[in-house]
């Protein structure tokens, strides 16, 4: 009877492809947590030009102008009503806005994030090792 080892040992062949594919995804994740930090800290730039792009200045413009119209069909234009009415529709299309936008850097950290993960995965090495009692194979002599 005689002892055996026996080992292994392979890397990941679809490493490069993914890494040509996915490296460019992985810095998402720090620029995700970079422009949450910038928001938290006052810096509204980022938010600003994200409300630029998804066209916030013309939301409001048509939502005020509607209420503009309800408010003066029925007499109460210059009420105090009409007045916490447009308070209120800003407010809220701005507080929508910003949980979009949260969201938004929040979705783009978690793509980075998981583009780093699958990287990582493909990029470990596979190895197994076995040892154990090997048996001789018997023959049979002739």
């Amino acid at each position: 009877m005689g002892l055996s080892k026996s080992s292994s040992s392979s890397t990941n062949q679809a490493y490069g492809g993914l890494q040509s594919q996915l490296g460019g995804v992985v810095p998402y994740a720090a620029q995700g947590g970079q422009g949450i930090s910038a928001l938290l800290s006052g810096d509204a730039s980022g938010f600003n030009k994200f409300k630029s792009a998804t066209g916030f200045t013309q939301e409001l413009s048509r939502g005020l102008r509607d209420l503009t119209g309800v408010s003066a069909a029925r007499g109460l234009l210059r009420s105090g009503s009409a007045g916490k009415a447009f308070m209120s529709y800003g407010q809220e299309l701005e507080n929508k806005t910003a949980k979009d936008y949260l969201s938004s850097l929040l979705g783009l950290g978690g793509l980075g994030i998981q583009a780093g993960g699958v990287l990582s995965d493909a990029g470990k090495q596979s190895k197994s090792s076995s040892k154990g009692l090997q048996l001789p194979t018997p023959s049979f002599g002739g």
